[in-house]
């Protein structure tokens, strides 16, 4: 069974070898500095695991997903889709609590808001529209009731 804690996202292909040093816990720092931060869950009542990456992923570029128990699951290629506008957390610092507050920025936002859940929690959120600021970015509030 797979245990959600145990799969891991790496940038890139990884070889046999290199799989099998992520399974025994031991890869090597060539590997280790392409981990890809990610948070993974086990959805209560599919019991589907999910695992889904804390950072932007390059359009384009190949992920390789692994468990410790199964070794290597899956290589993946991302979508390339030059209509998503890609925006990052600005506030709070990444790794800090918002307190159902968060602001997102980057060159385009949405036009008006968007209601969507955020994951794990599945706490209902709106991504209100964004507005220019100063430094030309968009920046658009994420607020979680």
């Amino acid at each position: 069974m797979l245990a959600p804690a145990d799969l891991f996202l790496f940038e890139g292909e990884l070889s046999d070898s290199q799989v099998r040093d992520v399974r025994r816990g031991k890869p090597p720092r060539t590997v280790s500095e392409r981990e890809v931060p990610a948070i993974a869950w086990a959805e209560p009542e599919s019991a589907a695991i999910v695992i889904a990456p804390s950072r932007f992923l390059e359009p384009g570029s190949r992920i390789t997903l692994v468990s410790k128990a199964l070794g290597r699951l899956a290589g993946l290629d991302v979508a390339t889709n030059p209509a998503a506008p890609r925006l990052t957390r600005v506030w709070p610092p990444v790794g800090q609590p918002g307190a159902g507050y968060a602001l997102l920025c980057g060159p385009s936002g949405p036009r008006s808001a968007w209601s969507l859940l955020l994951e794990p929690v599945l706490a209902e959120s709106t991504l209100e529209r964004g507005a220019r600021v100063d430094d030309g970015r968009v920046c658009s509030p994420v607020r979680s009731s």
